[in-house]
């Protein structure tokens, strides 16, 4: 596949993005007006679930696909995505007003789940892209599995602990106020990650799509906080297409993620395998068949 061509598609993708953006916000009142709030609990739960899943896929590849190649990025992804698989799938059922057994979340605190989760997925994906490409055990698995189950429950439980004292996310987002100033942290978070992973992706890895595809993803990640800065209430036209961008985004991390976990070693793998097999069954000067392949014909 040429590299320049899924460069521009990447620029061209970007530039869509922040187009989209301005659009939504210059016909903002006119959306809203046709932009009903039943066609947001339709969508918003389908969006949310297509997001859960996208991230314990993401999980799925970086725990368990060829842990010979297991790295300190894929053991550091695969308790992140976890976490925001669990939290996605807790906040859309909250919000469904669906309960968990005893544990039912109001909409502000299902507001603050959703924070949270954007959050640490921006903390723990900077931390990602600032390490580097080192090898690891695969004993080290487990460990992460336990620890990103232990994070969810914390998170959870902290939540649910101080469900009455915390601020009520769901007023407008204005200039000074909580809700638009931890939005903006966590923009300034995604826009550090962006840059990290343009450097790594720059200097490590310039000619591998999967890498490409993972600075796409953080870059959507950063036009969905854009969307989520700008909105004005939990059932507004932003906060409907911020979830659906961060689904886009995800989907191109998972994409990036498996052609770096899985296609690429495997490709390695099998030229290997190749050379190896020239190597047995011919001469080394010649490059002609020798005598062991005159066998194994025969």
């Amino acid at each position: 596949m040429n590299i320049r061509l899924e460069v521009k598609k990447t620029i061209g993708i970007g530039i869509a993005a922040i187009v989209l953006f301005v659009l939504v916000q210059l016909f903002h009142v006119t959306l809203n007006k046709i932009y009903s709030y039943n066609v947001f609990f339709l969508l918003y739960p389908i969006i949310g679930f297509a997001c859960a899943a996208i991230c314990f896929s993401i999980f799925y590849q970086s725990w368990s696909v060829l842990l010979e190649q297991l790295t300190w990025q894929r053991l550091l992804i695969a308790p992140t995505f976890l976490v925001a698989g669990l939290l996605y799938l807790v906040h859309i059922v909250s919000f469904s007003f669906v309960s968990l057994t005893d544990f039912a979340l109001s909409p502000g605190i299902s507001l603050w789940l959703l924070f949270v989760n954007r959050a640490f997925t921006s903390i723990m994906l900077l931390f990602v892209c600032s390490l580097p490409f080192r090898r690891t055990k695969s004993e080290y698995k487990t460990v992460a599995l336990w620890a990103g189950i232990g994070c969810t429950l914390l998170i959870l439980g902290v939540i649910k602990a101080y469900d009455a004292g915390l601020p009520d996310l769901r007023i407008r987002y204005e200039l000074g106020n909580l809700g638009w100033t931890l939005n903006l942290v966590v923009m300034l978070l995604l826009v550090l990650t962006f840059i990290f992973g343009v450097r790594k992706y720059r200097k490590v890895r310039p000619a591998e799509l999967g890498m490409l595809l993972i600075v796409r993803g953080i870059g959507l990640c950063v036009v969905s906080q854009l969307f989520y800065l700008f909105a004005m209430q939990m059932s507004d036209i932003n906060h409907l297409i911020g979830l659906l961008t961060n689904v886009i985004a995800f989907y191109n991390l998972l994409s990036g993620l498996v052609r770096l976990m899985v296609l690429v070693p495997y490709q390695e793998k099998q030229a290997a395998e190749s050379e190896f097999n020239h190597i047995a069954y011919n001469d080394d000067i010649t490059g002609l068949p020798n005598r062991r392949r005159l066998s194994q014909r025969l």
